[in-house]
């Protein structure tokens, strides 16, 4: 019951920020992007190999790629590296109603991305508020209905779709926008 009045909150939160934020939407080529923002959670060693490989795989397209990851934990696990690229909070970071309570991510907020990825699939509300609050040229994500607002381009489940299948997908749309048709 808890959960269910916690999201209702960050939802209206969402909207609320929605309504007031302005940014113009840009649809963008991933070869063509100069910056783009990650964000990503991961919840073992083998999920955290798996983002940082596909952080890695964004590098390869764009110069400057810097990421935020949130870890449902209460300390960084010992098998975390922390660069400069990468930045996570942890579950002792959130407010009783579970979102972000300090300030750090503002830094990524108020950057403003050619392209922002987020990589949890949707299924954790606070990186959906920080996507919500980015001021990102063109923002990307997974589709469920809840987030439309949120995002300028999503990418549905298809059967047996997981992070790697999605990453794929991500690239290949990303790749096959054609700038002089738009």
């Amino acid at each position: 019951m808890f959960e269910k009045i916690k999201k209702f909150i960050i939802l209206f939160l969402i909207k609320r920020k929605l309504r007031k934020s302005v940014r113009s939407v840009k649809a963008l080529n991933l070869r063509d992007a100069r910056s783009i923002g990650i964000l990503y959670t991961f919840t073992d060693e083998g999920s955290y190999s798996l983002v940082t490989g596909i952080i890695h795989k964004f590098s390869e397209y764009c110069r400057e790629v810097k990421a935020l990851g949130y870890v449902p934990l209460k300390v960084v696990p010992s098998y975390m590296q922390v660069n400069l690229k990468t930045d996570v909070y942890l579950k002792n970071n959130l407010n009783l109603i579970g979102l972000p309570k300090q300030k750090f991510y503002t830094n990524f907020t108020d950057t403003k991305f050619d392209l922002l990825i987020d990589l949890s699939m949707g299924n954790q509300i606070t990186l959906n508020y920080i996507a919500a609050l980015s001021k990102s040229s063109f923002k990307v994500g997974y589709y469920h209905e809840e987030q439309v607002d949120i995002f300028d381009f999503m990418i549905k489940n298809g059967e047996g779709m997981n992070i790697r299948t999605y990453t794929d997908n991500i690239v290949n749309y990303l790749s096959s926008i054609n700038m002089n048709t738009l």
